[in-house]
């Protein structure tokens, strides 16, 4: 089914361990990149700035960063209710190179600069970046007249919260509530992840019980 979005949403998905939700971020930021859009990702520990610059370049030239041979998924259809993709073959097309890289990146920023939008990264270590800091940094960005559309948090569990909550429960329903307010407070698009419990390894689809926490 379609998803619309709209400003002022805080929207989010859960996958478990190592299931893409990264790349789904990446890919999320590199599609308002391409639309012009003031984009804002925060990566909070899980990669770093350069290997999301590299992530967006091979998403840009739709090769992969070390070359090689790989399949392409072409379609998906429906057998007996599972999804059932097709596949194509595409030949070695070479690593992307650094020269090759850099041009890309630049390309991007500028054609986003011509269409009035920008495409802004910024780092925190793991456990280091909160909904306050969030906050500030839009606060700041509205007053130069830069406040972000969208922004994206890599992701949502590794955020920091406030030291009067009691426990992790406590802490995570603090976070959730506070990026819900942070995006109707600044009327932005903000969209993050969340990691589900070991048992959605084994279901195809998730339901409630599936939530970590």
């Amino acid at each position: 089914a379609e998803v619309e979005w709209s400003l002022d949403y805080l929207c989010a998905f859960q996958a478990a361990d190592k299931r893409g939700k990264s790349a789904y971020l990446l890919d999320i930021a590199f599609r308002a990149t391409k639309k012009g859009r003031k984009t804002l990702l925060y990566t909070a520990g899980d990669m770093s700035i350069p290997e999301i610059q590299m992530r967006l370049v091979a998403r840009s030239l739709l090769r992969p960063i070390n070359g090689g041979t790989f399949q392409y998924p072409k379609s998906l259809a429906r057998s007996g209710g599972d999804p059932v993709p097709t596949y194509e073959t595409r030949p070695d097309s070479g690593a992307i190179t650094e020269e090759e890289a850099w041009e890309r990146y630049q390309n991007i920023h500028e054609g986003l600069s011509e269409d009035g939008g920008y495409f802004d990264m910024k780092e925190y270590s793991t456990g280091t970046l909160t909904v306050a800091s969030i906050r500030a940094d839009c606060m700041r960005r509205q007053g130069e007249g830069r406040l972000p559309e969208i922004v994206i948090v890599d992701y949502a569990d590794v955020l920091a919260y406030p030291s009067h909550c009691k426990d992790a429960r406590e802490g995570t329903n603090y976070v959730w509530k506070a990026m819900r307010g942070l995006s109707m407070e600044f009327n932005i698009l903000l969209v993050t992840a969340s990691q589900s419990n070991s048992e959605a390894y084994r279901k195809r689809t998730q339901d409630m019980r599936n939530f970590s926490e």
